[in-house]
């Protein structure tokens, strides 16, 4: 029944959460937002490990973030087996652009929570 949300760094902090967790345990899932599997200094997720968890994986990424090129979302499809959205014109999903509302946010965790 544990579901996580998070943005940029901290997306990748999550994946890292689930990666270390016992083998045994479950969590509901993940909505990550603008997030990506490695860092600038080439630490990277062991996407095996996170897949093996077997928890819903929802990204939310935008086709003008200047953080997170909008290729990790096919990533993300790809090697996590996550549902993925590409918003437009969002940037990073900052203050920067604006982003005191984002309702797709709140589309994608209800899609979430429906699945488990």
């Amino acid at each position: 029944d544990t579901y996580f949300v998070g943005h940029s760094l901290g997306a990748y902090i999550i994946l890292s959460i689930i990666e270390r967790l016992p083998e045994n345990t479950t969590i509901g899932g993940a909505l990550l937002i603008a997030g990506r599997t490695h860092l600038r200094d080439k630490s990277k997720i062991n996407v095996e490990k996170v897949r093996a968890k077997n928890c819903f994986i929802y990204g939310i990424f935008s086709d003008d973030d200047y953080y997170v090129d909008v290729a990790e979302s096919r990533y993300f499809e790809e090697y996590l087996g996550a549902k993925t959205t590409i918003l437009h014109n969002r940037g990073h999903f900052s203050r920067v652009e604006g982003a005191k509302e984002v309702p797709e946010i709140l589309i994608a965790l209800k899609d979430m929570l429906g699945k488990n």
